[in-house]
């Protein structure tokens, strides 16, 4: 499965009991299709996956699969240090109808690059789905190097990667260490240079705004494409402008919280949530 375009990493509405608010989360599914948007992905740091337990995973992907009914791919995160644990979530999600899962290196315990590699090779000769990797260094406390990336992508371990380290520089690194790799796909998890990443050559991005303004993000992602670089770029500003709202919290909060709470408040006074 080669993986393009706008795909949304989807935050999980809540119910004031805590529990999953499958309604709103439907909506959110149709709202985000009605945008344009490539694919989903569930189960994310925006869907506050490390949070929630098995049955509230499955409910999630349950609804989503269901709404979305395959007029676009549905990936799912697989987030977890348990490699046992893991292995029942891709089982679920296979159950489920998902297209793919996504996979974190494990954290907590620091890991090298040859455990990393370890660690992707488990899930994927576990895994009934196609596995993308999910690079978030500034969470999980490691990088997976550019080197690393190549060598899962030519041993097919993984399809793609969700590239979500601040430094635009090694998503090119990577880039170049893949590109004879044939259809693996670079995506980039970056909400504020989408523009600037398609440009220099990824295959789409998961930008957390996209909650918010879908199809922003792919009129983006188009005009870049297409090398309407000035046209793309007013559309980004526009986008860096709004991701203000993950800064607008109270002091006490975490970047995390705040950027959350943005998205969900945003989303609930505009009716989705």
């Amino acid at each position: 499965m080669e993986l393009t375009g706008i795909v949304p990493p989807l935050i999980t509405p809540l119910d004031s009991d805590g529990g999953i608010d499958t309604r709103s989360l439907s909506r959110l599914v149709e709202y985000l299709l009605a945008g344009g948007v490539h694919g989903l992905f569930v189960l994310g740091s925006s869907g506050e996956a490390a949070s929630l337990d098995a049955e509230e995973r499955t409910s999630v992907v349950r609804t989503v699969t269901a709404t979305a009914a395959g007029r676009v791919p549905v990936l799912v995160g697989v987030i977890d240090t348990s490699l046992r644990r893991i292995f029942t979530y891709l089982d679920m999600a296979k159950r489920l109808g998902a297209s793919a899962v996504v996979a974190l290196p494990t954290y907590y315990y620091q890991t090298n690059q040859a455990e990393i590699i370890e660690f992707f090779r488990a899930i994927a000769h576990r895994s009934p789905l196609p596995l993308v990797a999910y690079n978030l260094p500034q969470m999980v406390g490691v990088s997976i190097e550019p080197d690393t990336v190549a060598q899962l992508a030519r041993e097919g371990i993984i399809g793609a990667i969700k590239d979500s380290s601040p430094d635009l520089s090694r998503t090119r690194e990577t880039l170049l260490a893949t590109r004879d790799v044939p259809h693996f796909s670079v995506l980039t998890g970056l909400e504020m240079v989408v523009d600037l990443a398609v440009a220099m050559g990824v295959a789409g991005a998961v930008p957390g705004l996209a909650n918010v303004a879908p199809r922003h993000y792919v009129e983006t992602f188009e005009l870049a494409r297409a090398g309407q670089m000035d046209r793309a770029r007013v559309i980004q500003e526009q986008l860096t402008t709004l991701f203000a709202i993950t800064r607008q919290g109270r002091a006490a909060q975490s970047y995390s919280a705040v950027a959350l709470s943005g998205f969900k408040t945003v989303m609930q006074r505009t009716g989705f949530l």
